[in-house]
């Protein structure tokens, strides 16, 4: 008992990506529960299979769409949150949903509590006849 008490323990590491997918306007919507080093440094992560979507330069806008910086997004990071977060606040345990418009290279960011993680943004599956019905002869 004495040897285990004296072995240090190593902090369990948060998970901060909440969810991702496709909004049903085409837009690709990444959810994260805000710790104070994002808050701090202004990074997240970018999940594996979203790196060849999410790389380069997008403006940062508000929900109220007033410019807040640029989100760089290269490898696995992206940068440029810290700006957004002095003019919005937030709190470790808050929540941020960041919206990709991918062809206008925009991303609106949004602070909020646990309920904008489960609002239902993501579409549902097409089904064979709807994809049928969207080919052209």
């Amino acid at each position: 008992g004495l040897v285990e008490r004296l072995i240090p323990r190593r902090p369990t590491k948060a998970k901060l990506l909440a969810d991702y997918g496709w909004t049903k306007e085409g837009k690709l919507r990444v959810i994260y529960r805000l710790s104070a080093g994002v808050l701090s440094n202004g990074i997240v992560s970018v999940p594996a299979s979203l790196k060849t979507f999410l790389h380069g330069k997008f403006s940062l806008m508000t929900a109220d769409n007033s410019l807040a910086g640029t989100l760089v997004a290269k490898d696995s990071t992206a940068w440029g949150l810290g700006p957004f977060f002095r003019r919005r606040g937030g709190e470790p345990g808050d929540y941020l949903s960041l919206i990709f418009d991918l062809s206008e290279r925009v991303v609106v960011a949004h602070i909020g509590d646990a309920s904008l993680a489960e609002e239902p943004e993501m579409p549902k599956t097409s089904s064979a006849e709807d994809m049928e019905s969207t080919v052209q002869p």
